[in-house]
């Protein structure tokens, strides 16, 4: 008894001792200059290569990933966090890893693939080339891709996706700055088929926020058969066809987004720089058509249109959207440009679908405004520049007009340019909107709001 007692006690001590050394979560050091082989992944004795120390890491544990240049196709696959203790594959403080799969012989392997996977999060990497998406985040829940670098990929610089909807789920896409992707398109020679700079498929809950996305040659952010998602506090410019595109996006906000285009035609699609929002319905194997969105607070200068609903593909029109409080400045087309809901079906109409307190300031001898079709309530918008062909279908009685005096907006100063200076007509002018609370700058909005996406 005495002795069985004893084992009893002893087991239990070995397995207490056990699990208390595997709470203390494990670092695993890559560098170079390393091996899989002989490494043990320890700082004196790091591994080769991302993949390996990634095979190896459960929750809690980080990769530190040494400054150097890795020539590989980087995958994590199968690897599950927790939300307090989650898989953290990052750059070793003050150090720049930097990646590069265009030597790999398997064309459709991404610079890194994190698949299958849930709670891990990718830090401070570079990707300086890929031969076919920078970061591809697959079938994976719960992910967050932060403060990477990411350049000079053949199609998408950060994408996450799944085979169809229901898998692919709470991606946070945060503070990276994508540009030189979707090479494919350089030449501007495909008519269809082009990638995105940073987008999500079949995702419920994408996050893309405080990404800086500049000359790509193909759309800067798309939320395509994507539900529940947030597009905020990015910087775009001088991406190709669409800055921000709507397709087939359901229940999701974009909002306190910087858009802007230059002289720089090398990105321009049919001699015009792209699109600032646009929203539509294209043919997939799996759709969501366009319904509850909320595009606030957003400002969109030089593009093509400001704002466009286009009814090519499945048509389905604008339901329950809401664009307000936004600030579009000197767009080489209509500032707003709405289709009618359907291009065959004339009993498909817009529906339940709010366009007010937006500043249209347009450029001199271009028209201001081409919408269409019942279903969308325009009121208390401001009109300046351009011509007032199409107005009239947009006007309300509680419409401004005349110069609304922005700060600077041809000084190249962002945001602050489009401050309203005292005596704007747009001052005051705004009707209060449930939900939006603050405006570009998160400054509260008070009981008479201005219009357009900054508060005087």
């Amino acid at each position: 008894m005495v002795t069985a007692f004893r084992f009893a006690r002893v087991t239990a001590l070995l397995a207490v001792t056990f699990l208390s050394r595997r709470v203390l979560a494990a670092t695993y050091y890559v560098a170079p200059t390393g091996s899989d082989s002989a490494g043990l992944g320890t700082l004196e004795r790091p591994l080769a290569t991302i993949t390996a120390a990634a095979a190896r890491a459960v929750a809690g544990d980080t990769v530190s990933v040494r400054g150097g240049r890795y020539r590989e196709a980087v995958r994590v696959h199968d690897k599950h966090g927790t939300a307090q203790t989650p898989i953290v594959v990052r750059a070793y403080p003050g150090e720049r890893p930097i990646l590069d799969d265009r030597d790999v012989t398997n064309a459709q392997a991404a610079a890194i693939t994190l698949d299958g996977s849930s709670f891990v999060e990718l830090r401070g990497l570079e990707v300086a080339g890929s031969s076919f998406i920078g970061i591809n985040v697959w079938s994976s829940q719960d992910i967050l891709v932060d403060g990477n670098i990411v350049r000079d990929c053949r199609r998408a610089g950060i994408y996450g996706g799944a085979p169809k909807p229901g898998i692919s789920a709470r991606l946070t896409f945060r503070d990276n700055t994508v540009t030189n992707c979707v090479l494919e398109n350089e030449p501007r020679a495909m008519r269809v088929g082009w990638a995105q700079s940073v987008s999500t498929q079949y995702t419920d809950g994408a996050t893309i926020v405080g990404n800086r996305i500049f000359r790509n040659y193909g759309e800067g952010i798309a939320l395509i058969v994507s539900s529940h998602g947030l597009v905020q506090g990015n910087q775009l410019h001088d991406n190709y066809s669409v800055e921000i595109y709507l397709d087939n996006a359901r229940h999701s906000r974009v909002d306190r987004n910087f858009i802007s285009a230059t002289s720089d035609e090398k990105f321009y699609r049919g001699g015009l720089p792209a699109t600032g929002i646009a929203c539509a319905n294209e043919t997939y194997e799996y759709m969501t058509p366009l319904t509850d969105l909320t595009i606030t607070n957003n400002i969109v200068a030089w593009a093509r249109w400001g704002f466009y609903y286009g009814n090519y593909d499945q048509g389905g029109g604008l339901q329950n959207v809401t664009v307000a409080h936004n600030t579009f400045y000197h767009s080489h087309e209509e500032s707003i440009r709405v289709t009618p809901a359907s291009a065959s079906d004339p009993n498909v109409h817009h529906s339940g679908s709010v366009i007010a307190d937006n500043i249209f300031d347009g450029f001199a001898g271009r028209p201001l405004a081409q919408v269409s079709g019942t279903g969308v309530s325009y009121h208390h918008n401001h009109w300046n520049g351009g011509t007032a062909a199409g107005v009239w279908l947009a006007a309300s009685p509680t419409d401004t007009h005349g110069d609304p005096k922005f700060a600077d907006p041809e000084g190249n100063r962002g945001a602050a340019s489009f401050e309203l200076q005292q005596g704007s007509p747009c001052i005051d002018r705004a009707a209060p909107m449930p939900g939006i609370a603050t405006d570009y700058f998160g400054r509260p909005r008070h009981g008479a709001p201005d219009m357009g996406a900054l508060e005087h």
